[in-house]
């Protein structure tokens, strides 16, 4: 799919009423099958997709639950890097839009998941970071690509390695 199609179908997405029955399913298919679009697009390119979500409370905490209730399930289950790059997309993409502690936990998780399937994350959190915002986000004060790209999360990975369930899972 080329970015000018990515654009138009997020655009559509975050106008919709993110409490539609059965919209969570479309969004998730949707990510699921179009993350590589972000990850190919430039800078720029990547911004205007953020700059369509900014804002967007709504559509913002469907990317929050797109990672916690999908990406996180699927990385544990299947070890498959797709899983954990979908998650750094969706984070990327939210750009600590609700509240960075959010982001620092999802970002704590998903390097827990994939160090627990031998996957090595730090790649794949620099790559996503050079296409993430290098500005102040709204919900915090550390710009995403330097959150996601300098291991700004790290404390709670140490507490996530310390736990026998989820940061979402009552213990």
């Amino acid at each position: 799919m080329n970015v000018e199609t990515y654009k138009t179908l997020i655009s559509n997405f975050a106008k919709l009423d993110q409490n539609q029955v059965g919209l969570s399913e479309k969004l998730y298919e949707f990510l699921d099958e179009n993350y590589e679009t972000y990850l190919n697009a430039t800078p720029e390119q990547s911004a205007e997709v953020r700059s369509l979500i900014s804002g967007n409370r709504p559509f913002e905490n469907s990317l929050f639950d797109y990672v916690v209730k999908r990406v996180v399930n699927q990385l544990g289950t299947t070890g498959k890097v797709e899983w954990l790059l979908r998650g750094l997309v969706a984070v990327s993409m939210e750009n600590s839009g609700i509240d960075y502690r959010d982001t620092l936990t999802e970002l704590a998780e998903l390097h827990f998941l994939a160090e627990e399937k031998e996957i090595n994350p730090i790649p794949y959190f620099k790559s996503v970071a050079n296409i993430s915002s290098h500005d102040k986000p709204r919900g915090g004060s550390v710009p995403m690509s330097e959150m996601m790209g300098n291991s700004y999360y790290a404390a709670l990975l140490r507490e996530r390695k310390n736990r026998k369930k989820s940061f979402w899972d009552r213990e």
